[in-house]
């Protein structure tokens, strides 16, 4: 199953050990991750000199490319959520998680759209362990 992960990049990398840990574990289960370079801590230095065209661009055709989509939406992101929005429009399934206790955009927390699945996770032990069957029933309830 080929999984877009979407992540803050330029609105902050404070959780980029979390999306390290989430790529290795999706590797770890047998998902493809389209878009591990939102795991790598040179991932600002790395798109420094892509035009914005082409970093649409890519994206875009990844989210087309990929199974579902799985959106870690703890650090708020413009990016994250253009992302959230333009693949429930194509019907991908979006599973978005994000730590228990923080505020979210209500933008998501209240989008009932039937292709979105949004999971609160309170260590990321919990999160590693529980991310692969959310993964799998949002692909069930999807086919």
């Amino acid at each position: 199953m080929r999984i877009y992960f979407s992540a803050a990049i330029s609105a902050g990398r404070s959780y980029a050990p979390v999306y390290k840990k989430i790529v290795e574990v999706l590797n770890e289960k047998g998902f493809s991750v389209l878009t591990e370079f939102v795991a790598d801590p040179e991932v600002l230095t790395m798109d420094k000199h892509v035009s914005p065209a082409l970093v649409y661009e890519r994206d875009v055709r990844l989210v087309h490319e990929a199974d579902a989509i799985l959106a870690e939406i703890s650090h708020p992101s413009t990016g994250v959520g253009y992302e959230i929005a333009y693949a429930l429009h194509h019907n991908k399934p979006v599973i978005a998680v994000y730590l228990s206790g923080l505020n979210v955009t209500k933008m998501i927390s209240g989008n009932n759209h039937p292709n979105l699945s949004i999971h609160t996770y309170e260590s990321i032990n919990e999160l590693l362990d529980r991310l692969p069957d959310w993964i799998h029933e949002k692909q069930r309830k999807s086919a």
